[in-house]
């Protein structure tokens, strides 16, 4: 199962990538429910660990260190830090994403309920 991606910006590698900027989707507003955003984000099952720690890619001397592990709720995949950037900078969040969380009630199913291939 392929998942879909989410939270992946150019800035966050050394080398270049097909990712967009993060400063395409920056907002100045909150989005519509983000808080419940956030907290499905937060809420995600770890697909993959992260040895470190990453720095705030918009403000570096912030001195924020933010987590980097992958997060899955068995459809979607994001980096952790992306709770970060909603929260933080209102990060506009894909509305298909969006829709995705609304039809789950904004909570991340169970490990459990995921298809087991995904974490292979």
């Amino acid at each position: 199962m392929k998942l879909k991606t989410a939270g992946y910006f150019r800035e966050m590698f050394e080398k270049p990538t097909d990712f967009p900027s993060i400063h395409l989707s920056i907002s100045s507003q909150p989005q519509e429910h983000e808080r419940e955003i956030v907290e499905y984000l937060q809420a995600g099952v770890m697909l993959a660990g992260c040895l470190g720690l990453e720095i705030d890619v918009l403000n570096p001397r912030a001195g924020d260190f933010l987590e980097c592990h992958i997060l899955t709720d068995g459809v979607w995949k994001w980096r952790a830090d992306l709770a970060h950037y909603v929260e933080r900078y209102h990060f506009i969040v894909p509305v298909e994403f969006v829709e995705h969380m609304q039809t789950n009630g904004w909570k991340v199913p169970a490990e459990q309920d995921m298809d087991p291939s995904i974490f292979e």
